[in-house]
């Protein structure tokens, strides 16, 4: 009997998580609004049935919410039946969570971390490395966002790309600090700790940590974790934030809020932008923000060096699998020769994605000092690349992903094509 309850556990458990993660970058249903969290999944023994508990936070309407849930039903069932081996796919019935539970846990856990903030007096605020423009953006604006409760923050990022020099505060970034020990730690926009490469130790010694994130796959490494997996950004997430803790939105704040949107979303291109990613971007736009600036600086720009890896990258390219997967790399040497700069490679993934016919994309970088490459990875709507980056020890969302492979060229290419197949199936 025990053994036979783990096992209904463990498949409850991966229903709730496979479904959280449908509903939140696989449903287009238009009805379906707000902040849904898969609370709770129940299976019935013979498969035939799985009662689907959900809370609804943040809906423009609950009642319609959960009616489109209900109608999406069939869709979701076929989503599942890709993702779970099991002999039979039950109907999914869904219900509204309505104990205050998970509404209540919620608000604790704001509520917990405003306290820390006010709290503390050495605060640091670290974020991944090689930070993209969510990443960094994020950082700056908890550190804006703090600063109206009278609290100064140290932002330490080791190196991240100079397009975002731009942002406000980005001249007071830190590359590392002699504070031996801060009161508290704010983790933005890292979904594990080992990717604090460079800062961790921050982060460890701290006396208290917080961890704000939108990543689906997440470690919770911290004291008090707010994660967010609807959110298509973390800028998002900390929207939502400071409204609750009554943190004015001005000018500044709002162009490296909106910084991060941009650079996450592909300028509002990928599945994961909801209707209120366009409701807060539109109320930044009201407090004077200059999006056509961001735009250009953030997605427009073009490097020398960037321009040069771009041919190498196309000169590059194996197709597999009847075109649906293409690989390509730059190396250590690559870089050396072409002078590139952090963030020189960005968008040479998404170039390989939007070829037609292609599903999977992958990008392989010789990372210098490791006998081994960091696989950007990049699909359209079929494959899971989190579930690929999963398989090879990484992670990211369902559509961007990434992770470490060592080896050589063609051992990497070998290990991620051959996870790649076994999601295709």
């Amino acid at each position: 009997m025990p053994k036979n309850n783990n096992r209904q556990g463990r498949i409850d458990e991966e229903f709730r998580k496979e479904l959280s993660q449908i509903i939140s970058y696989d449903l287009k249903e238009p009805s379906v609004t707000g902040m849904i969290s898969v609370t709770r999944v129940k299976v019935t023994p013979d498969l035939k049935y799985a009662k689907v508990s959900v809370s609804i936070l943040n809906s423009k309407n609950v009642k319609e919410t959960l009616a489109g849930l209900k109608k999406s039903a069939g869709f979701l069932r076929s989503e599942l039946a890709k993702r779970i081996n099991l002999r039979n796919t039950p109907e999914l019935v869904f219900e509204l969570d309505e104990s205050l539970e998970y509404g209540a846990k919620i608000d604790s856990i704001l509520n917990d971390i405003m306290k820390e903030i006010k709290k503390a007096e050495k605060i640091v605020i670290l974020t991944h490395e090689s930070p993209d423009g969510d990443a960094v953006s994020s950082s700056l604006s908890v550190k804006h966002a703090i600063s109206q409760f009278g609290k100064k923050a140290d932002v330490i990022i080791p190196q991240y790309p100079k397009d975002f020099n731009f942002l406000p505060g980005a001249n007071e970034i830190l590359m590392e600090s002699d504070i031996d020990r801060y009161d508290l730690a704010i983790a933005v926009d890292c979904s594990d700790l080992k990717r604090l490469v460079g800062s961790e130790e921050y982060f460890v010694t701290a006396k208290k940590t917080i961890e704000i994130d939108h990543h689906s796959v997440n470690a919770m490494y911290a004291d008090l974790n707010y994660v967010d997996p609807v959110s298509p950004a973390c800028c998002q997430v900390l929207i939502g934030m400071f409204e609750y803790f009554g943190i004015e939105i001005n000018k500044e704040l709002g162009t490296c809020i909106l910084t991060g949107i941009i650079t996450d979303t592909g300028g509002f291109q990928y599945s994961g932008v909801t209707p209120e990613t366009f409701e807060f971007a539109s109320e930044l736009l009201r407090k004077g923000v200059n999006i056509s600036q961001i735009c250009q600086k953030v997605l427009r720009n073009k490097t020398k060096a960037n321009c040069e890896l771009t041919k190498l990258l196309y000169d590059r390219m194996e197709f597999f699998e009847d075109g649906k997967i293409v690989i390509s790399y730059i190396t250590v040497e690559d870089n050396q020769k072409v002078d590139a700069q952090m963030g020189d490679d960005e968008g040479l993934v998404e170039i390989e994605r939007d070829i037609e016919g292609v599903e999977v994309a992958v990008l392989l970088k010789e990372k210098e000092g490791t006998n081994g490459f960091k696989a950007s990875l990049r699909s359209k709507e079929k494959v899971n690349v989190s579930d690929v980056g999963l398989l090879l020890g990484g992670g990211g969302h369902p559509r961007a992903a990434g992770c470490f492979i060592s080896g050589t060229l063609e051992q990497a290419k070998e290990k991620v094509l051959n996870a790649i197949k076994k999601e295709m199936k």
